[in-house]
């Protein structure tokens, strides 16, 4: 069952900023449901530039830590030549 948490970016405030993503995740978890809120993030907005994040987890308005969000890889591209 998903549980919908939020979190913000550094420097944005909770609730006004804040962005909404569910994760399979319980709150015992806040590392992993951090890794999802960067998912999230890249979904949206897939620059990867911004990264690492650095947010704020929260879950029914209670903080769950601030996280450092790295991206572990970059799109890579290659062509081959077309007849």
């Amino acid at each position: 069952m998903n549980t919908t948490y939020e979190y913000v970016m550094e420097g944005d405030s909770y609730p006004d900023d804040a962005i909404a993503f569910e994760s399979l995740f319980s709150s015992k978890h806040p590392q992993y449901i951090a890794d999802e809120a960067g998912v999230t993030y890249y979904e949206d907005d897939p620059d990867t530039d911004a990264f690492p994040l650095e947010l704020e987890i929260f879950h029914q308005g209670k903080s769950l830590g601030q996280f450092e969000v790295h991206i572990d890889f970059e799109p890579t591209f290659n062509s081959v030549r077309v007849p």
